[in-house]
């Protein structure tokens, strides 16, 4: 055995995973029982826990409700402002379906019934409860709103969610006819506004044909009936006050009346001063220039003249105010079809949104869920326990890797004897015994059990062949140390600190003149 300096740079934090595991064998009594124990109590616990079950149903919120029809306030009013429409976001419907103008009944209705069971309520309020209990989010990409309710009492979870069911039923009828209601509040203000403004129109129009002798033989002008049902179709078939469609169609309208009978006064005029004209001219190449004939004609296509002086202007303001009173019938004609289409809806039995599955229970429980607990417990305890026996191996300073060992020492054992296999190892020391060229026939050998006491079979068992001739002699008895020239030195796995290594170096460097074996006793694993 030679001697060698201590290796003193050994990189005491390097992470060996095999030194690891070896670790977790050496300990498996301490880890095993621990974990198995912490994860018993932690099952057998949740059977003292609350079941938590959770009852679920969906609802569409999208329907017809929120469509043109429901949405028929809103699409007249945006459309008569000149505003894009507006449509709820699936965000604004579920904060408004969340809130405590839907939902406080049924808050308080879990209230008192956690009341009549004893329980006490003072710090229930309507957030917590709502955090706690419920939870209410559409489906990712679709207009389905999923309602839970979470409890451990199943007829309580029943009761909410039937009754979360009728309140957003009724919230989908009252908001469809809040929206009617509010068409028809519209229509009849506008119906009175423009009820208004077509009366003036007409009595404008009317008197300016009156006073300038314009339209039919008692002086009142007709509006067209064609123009009229032309107009009137139209409407008919559109739900926008002032669509392109509508427009366009009004326009029509009003072109196809340019030609009425308004000139109709004038034209006998324009006549009698062509044919006065005429007669002047045949005449002023017979007559002379004084002639009272050829002066009569020329007052005469004076005084027509003069009365033909304002006819234009007079037809334009004809055209302006007949094509005001055209427009203003047009619009109390759509308003007041409207508003008996509005009224018709109202009658109708609006339809609530559409639940596409009834309130149930869920078979399987929230919590406790035991499978998940036992696994997550297991987990937790063996990454615990493990550290600590990690920790609890280091901390005792004791050695158990051989190559931590060797560094320490600076040589490798002379011969390693293993546990699971005492026979190979005996038969292995003998022939080390037998070889070593140093040891004579018969020698007595001195063999040291390095600072042990605790029994070893298999040192018995060396000691007592006698062709060995081996005696056991301790390391601080200097004179049979003394009486020995050759000395098998002894260690177990896991048995010695790294200062008994330290010490044993320097032991072995003491004894230069001695023939030393090292023999060391390893765990198979």
């Amino acid at each position: 055995m030679k001697n060698s300096k201590e290796i003193n740079n050994f990189e005491y934090d390097e992470i060996n995973l095999l030194e690891i595991i070896q670790t977790l064998i050496r300990q498996k009594l301490l880890v095993l029982s621990f974990t198995f124990l912490s994860t018993f109590v932690f099952v057998t616990s949740s059977y003292f826990q609350k079941e938590i079950w959770k009852g679920t149903f969906n609802i569409v919120v999208n329907d017809e409700n929120n469509n043109t029809r429901a949405s028929f306030a809103n699409t007249l009013i945006s459309s008569s402002l000149g505003l894009k429409d507006f449509k709820s976001s699936n965000e604004t419907q579920r904060l408004i379906l969340s809130s405590p103008l839907i939902l406080r009944p049924v808050y308080q209705y879990v209230k008192s019934y956690y009341e009549g069971k004893g329980l006490n309520t003072d710090n229930m309020t309507f957030k917590s409860w709502f955090k706690n209990e419920l939870d209410i989010n559409f489906e990712k990409g679709s207009n389905v709103l999923t309602i839970e309710y979470l409890n451990n009492d199943k007829k309580l979870i029943l009761e909410v969610l039937n009754s979360i069911s009728e309140k957003y039923k009724n919230y989908s009828r009252s908001e469809r006819e809040r929206d009617l209601n509010k068409t028809i509040d519209y229509l009849k203000t506008q119906k009175i506004i423009i009820k208004k403004n077509y009366n003036k129109s007409q009595k404008e129009l009317n008197k300016f044909s009156i006073k300038h002798g314009l339209g039919d033989l008692d002086g009142f002008v007709g509006l067209g009936k064609s123009t009229n049902t032309l107009i009137r179709d139209r409407i008919n078939n559109t739900t926008s006050l002032f669509s392109k469609e509508n427009l366009e169609a009004l326009s029509r309208g009003l072109k196809s009346n340019e030609s009425s009978s308004a000139g109709q006064r004038y034209r006998n005029q324009f006549n009698m001063l062509q044919n006065y004209e005429a007669q002047y001219i045949d005449l002023s190449a017979k007559l002379k220039p004084k002639s009272s004939t050829l002066k009569e004609i020329k007052l005469k296509i004076d005084n027509l003249k003069s009365s033909l002086k304002r006819p234009n202007e007079i037809l334009i303001k004809y055209k302006e105010l007949k094509q005001m009173a055209l427009r203003d019938e047009a619009l109390l004609d759509q308003v007041d079809s409207n508003l008996e289409v509005t009224k018709l809806e109202k009658v109708k039995t609006p339809n609530p949104w559409v639940i596409i599955s009834e309130p149930t229970i869920n078979n399987s429980r929230v919590s406790p869920k035991r499978k998940q607990i036992a696994i997550l417990s297991f987990l937790s305890s063996f990454i615990a326990i493990s550290f600590f026996a990690i920790f609890k191996e280091k901390k005792s300073n004791i050695l158990y890797s051989l190559d931590e060992i060797k560094k320490i020492m600076g040589i490798s054992p002379d011969e390693i004897i293993y546990d699971s296999n005492p026979e190979l190892g005996s038969l292995g020391l003998k022939n080390l015994i037998n070889n070593d060229q140093k040891i004579k026939l018969n020698e007595p050998i001195g063999l040291i059990n390095f600072r042990s006491e605790s029994e070893n079979k298999f040192l018995d068992s060396l000691i007592e062949q006698k062709n060995l001739n081996i005696s056991l002699i301790n390391e601080s008895d200097q004179n049979k140390i003394d009486s020995f020239s050759t000395i098998l030195i002894f260690t177990k796995e896991g048995s010695l600190k790294r200062a008994d290594y330290t010490y044993l170096n320097k032991f072995v460097a003491s004894l230069p003149n001695k023939n030393l074996r090292w023999i060391y006793q390893e765990k198979n694993f």
